[in-house]
């Protein structure tokens, strides 16, 4: 999907944003994206640094809320990018997408990768049958 509508992305300048276990980052950094990796943990953030010193990946790592992009300068990004379980940390979701928008170059796309927990134990199959309905779960 981000080739198809970024292209490649050699030299482009790319925010993994809540970049968590920073496989994302570490991902478009080997394309040759200039990565900014932002998360909330420091802790997070550490471990991914010395993983991208042995990957031989040069990765520019921040530590901010996602929300509160304010050290960012406007229209830094060509791409932005979340992935899975990204949302469910994010208490003001207008405020995550205003900032967003705001570090995005115009024209720049922000791609995300977000699925139900339901689709996680799932096997890759042609049919899906289920034993009882999903919210047949209880007690809760």
């Amino acid at each position: 999907m981000i080739d198809e509508f970024v292209g490649p992305l050699a030299g482009k300048p790319v925010c993994v944003l809540g970049s968590g276990d920073n496989y994302a980052a570490f991902a478009l950094a080997g394309v040759g994206a200039v990565v900014t990796s932002i998360d909330i943990s420091e802790q997070r953030l550490r471990v991914a640094e010395e993983r991208a010193g042995i990957l031989g990946l040069e990765i520019d790592f921040v530590r901010s809320d996602a929300a509160d992009l304010t050290s960012t300068p406007d229209a830094q990004y060509e791409l932005v990018c979340s992935t899975n379980g990204f949302f469910v940390w994010i208490a003001d979701l207008i405020r995550l997408y205003s900032e967003v928008s705001r570090v995005l170059r115009p024209g720049g796309y922000y791609i995300f990768y977000d699925i139900h927990p339901f689709m996680r134990p799932w096997k890759d199959q042609a049919t899906i049958e289920m034993e009882k309905p999903y919210f047949q779960t209880g007690p809760i």
